[in-house]
């Protein structure tokens, strides 16, 4: 993944978080990054049940580009979008965005499986 859209010198860890699951299944934290501790944290989910791998490399496409804005994250106000345009522009440069995020739509609109 990094050598492919990244080519960083360093990278964050990659862990897996607690996997929380809020509101009766109607929001799912996949991946976060974690600046401080520049971490990776990835759902138990990935683990505990067969999912399709372009969903788990997306989502680590998807904390990479945090990663990659951490400076800015590290300066960002309360309230400041993550999720800036810029970041969107180059989320849709990971080839199988369109068809993760409808795998994840759907999982969480029938139930996890």
């Amino acid at each position: 993944m990094n050598e492919a859209y990244f080519g960083f010198d360093e990278l964050p860890s990659i862990v897996w978080s607690r996997g929380r699951i809020k509101k009766r299944y109607t929001r799912l934290t996949l991946g976060s990054y974690h600046h401080k501790k520049n971490e990776i944290r990835i759902h138990p989910l990935f683990r505990e049940r067969e999912l399709p791998g372009y969903v788990l490399d997306y989502v680590i496409y998807h904390e990479l580009l945090h990663f990659e804005d951490r400076s800015r994250l590290a300066k960002r106000r309360r309230g400041e979008r993550v999720h800036t345009s810029n970041f969107h522009s180059r989320e849709h440069n990971f080839p199988h965005k369109r068809e993760a995020t409808r795998y994840v739509r759907e999982m969480m609109k029938n139930g996890i499986p």
